[in-house]
C-alpha cells in the first residue's frame, strides 16, 4: 500500500535542530508525507532565525515551554503531533528505492564510510536520484516562497554579477567542526578551478578567510555575495542574528543558478542549493576522502 495515502491528513512536524540544509530536508520530506505539515525550527548554534524569518509560506508553529509534545498552531493547540527530526530526506515505499542503491559515504567524524538506512537513500545523490522523485520532491521546493527582502536581493545580485559563464563554487571548510576538519582541502579546489580558465566563480562559504584567498588567486573571476555579518561560524556572535540566516539563504539560492556547481562532501547545503535550482545543475562534489 502506498504509505503517502497512509499518512494523508495526520499532524506531522518538523523539528531538525541542525544546520539549514537539514533542516529544510526534513520539511521536504514532511511536505511529501502528509497534507497538514508544519515547522518549528529550534533556536541553537545552527541558526537564530525562525522559519518565518526567511520564507512567507503560513505553516510555522511554535513550542510550548518545557512539553515536548505541544505545539501552538494558528489559533489551536497541537497535542502529540508526530515528529520527523531526521536531517535525511523520506523514502516512501513508492519511491522504489532499493537498499544499498546509494553507496557509502566517509565522515571523518564517525572515522569510517557508512550508508545511510542501508543505502535506501537518496541523499548526497544528486543526478543519481531517479526523476520521478526529483519531480516529486521539486513540487515540495516549488511550495515555499522566500521573503521579499531575499527574493529582492536574489534578483538583484544574480542579475549584476552571474551570466552565462559562472560556476557556483561551494566550500565547506568544517571550521566549526573539529572532528571534519580534515576532510577540507583547499588545493583539491584550486586544483578543479584552475582547469576553467574561462568561467568566472560565485563562492560561498562557512569562513570568509578562504573566500579572500580565492578572490586573490583569481582576480576579477571570483565574485560572493557580501553578507551583512563578518563571522559565519556556527555559534559565532554574528551567527545568532536573523540576518546570518537570511543571507545564508540568498547564497543558497544563488548557489543553484548556475549550471555546474562545485560543491563539498556531506554539505546539505550544497544539495539544498540544487533542489532550489530544481535540479538542472550539474553538480561536481569535492573532498570525497577515503577511509
Amino acid at each position: 500500500m502506498n504509505n503517502t495515502i497512509i499518512m494523508k491528513g495526520e499532524t506531522i512536524i518538523s523539528t531538525t535542530d541542525s544546520g539549514m540544509g537539514n533542516r529544510l530536508k526534513s520539511l521536504f520530506s514532511i511536505m511529501r508525507m502528509t497534507d497538514n505539515y508544519k515547522v518549528y525550527w529550534p533556536k541553537n548554534r545552527f541558526g537564530y532565525a525562525k522559519f518565518s524569518d526567511l520564507f512567507i509560506n503560513d505553516f510555522e508553529v511554535v513550542k510550548i515551554p518545557f512539553f515536548s509534545n505541544i505545539f501552538i498552531g494558528k489559533n489551536r493547540l497541537i497535542y502529540n503531533p508526530k515528529i520527523r527530526f531526521s536531517p535525511y530526506f523520506k523514502i516512501l515505499e513508492s519511491d522504489e528505492i532499493d537498499y544499498g542503491f546509494a553507496p557509502g559515504l566517509y565522515d571523518q567524524k564517525k572515522g569510517k564510510t557508512s550508508e545511510i538506512n542501508g543505502g535506501k537513500s537518496i541523499d548526497f545523490q544528486y543526478a543519481r536520484i531517479p526523476k520521478k522523485i526529483q519531480d516529486k520532491y521539486i513540487e515540495q521546493v516549488k511550495k515555499l516562497v522566500p521573503i521579499k527582502y531575499i527574493q529582492d536581493e536574489v534578483t538583484r545580485f544574480y542579475k549584476k554579477s552571474f551570466n552565462e559563464n559562472t560556476i557556483s563554487v561551494q566550500i565547506r571548510t568544517w571550521k566549526d567542526e573539529t572532528r571534519r576538519q580534515g576532510m577540507f582541502s583547499k588545493d583539491e579546489y584550486f586544483k578543479y578551478i584552475d582547469k576553467l580558465p574561462n568561467n568566472n566563480f560565485f563562492i560561498s562559504s562557512d569562513d570568509q578567510e578562504i573566500v579572500d584567498e580565492i578572490m586573490n588567486r583569481y582576480p576579477g573571476r571570483a565574485f560572493f555575495y557580501p553578507k551583512r555579518i563578518s563571522n559565519y561560524e556556527p555559534g559565532s556572535q554574528d551567527s545568532k542574528s536573523i540576518e546570518f540566516q537570511q543571507d545564508s539563504l540568498i547564497d543558497m539560492l544563488l548557489l543553484g543558478k548556475a549550471s555546474l556547481i562545485i560543491g563539498s562532501h556531506l554539505s546539505s547545503f550544497v544539495e539544498c542549493a540544487w533542489w532550489f535550482g530544481l535540479c538542472k545543475s550539474k553538480v561536481i562534489i569535492l573532498n570525497r576522502n577515503i577511509d
